[in-house]
């Protein structure tokens, strides 16, 4: 994150908003990260109408997962 942030200081306001933008009162569900997979007909919370053009920052969450998962 730190990297991310210092690569483009607003890519901290935009993960903090994929985190207000996905938890609703029922809690957070991660369901924004969610990605099309034509083979099932699923199409997933990222490319849905609300979100597109609108939230930002999906590379940077997949660059921490795979540092965590590495380690």
């Amino acid at each position: 994150m730190a990297q991310a942030v210092e690569k483009e200081a607003r890519m901290g306001a935009s993960i903090l908003r994929l985190f207000f933008h996905d938890c609703f009162v029922n809690g957070c569900d991660a369901s924004v990260l969610l990605d099309d997979d034509p083979g099932r007909n699923f199409k997933g919370e990222k490319t849905a109408f609300p979100n597109v053009n609108s939230l930002r920052g999906y590379d940077v969450v997949d660059a921490v997962k795979a540092r965590v998962e590495a380690e």
